[in-house]
C-alpha cells in the first residue's frame, strides 16, 4: 500500500503531467502565430519605400520583439515545469524507497 505522502506526489505528478501537455499545446499555437508575424513583416519588406512603411515595419519589428521575448519566457516555464516534474519523481522515488521491503 502506498503512504499518503506518496499519493500526494503521485497526483501532483499527473497534474504536472497535464500541465505540461496543454502548456506545451499553447506553446505550439503561440510559435505558429509567431510564424504568420514573420511572414508578414517579409511582406511588408517588400514594399516600396514611404514613411508610412517606414512607421509600419517600425511598429511591427518591435511587437515582434516583444512577441518573441513572451515566447522565451512561455519556452523558460515550460523547461521550469519539467524540473519541477523530475523533482516530484525523485521525491516519489525517495518515499517510495522507504518504505516496507517484502
Amino acid at each position: 500500500m502506498i503512504n499518503s505522502s506518496a499519493e500526494n506526489l503521485l497526483k501532483e505528478h499527473r497534474d504536472l503531467i497535464e500541465l505540461k501537455s496543454s502548456f506545451n499545446s499553447f506553446l505550439d499555437s503561440v510559435k505558429a502565430e509567431q510564424s504568420i508575424i514573420k511572414n508578414l513583416l517579409e511582406e511588408v519588406y517588400s514594399w516600396k519605400s514611404g514613411e508610412g512603411r517606414e512607421a509600419f515595419l517600425s511598429e511591427l519589428e518591435d511587437y515582434n520583439y516583444q512577441y518573441s521575448m513572451k515566447v522565451l519566457h512561455l519556452e523558460s516555464a515550460y523547461r521550469e515545469i519539467g524540473q519541477a516534474e523530475k523533482e516530484i519523481r525523485n521525491r516519489l522515488n525517495a518515499e517510495l524507497s522507504k518504505g516496507p521491503k517484502f
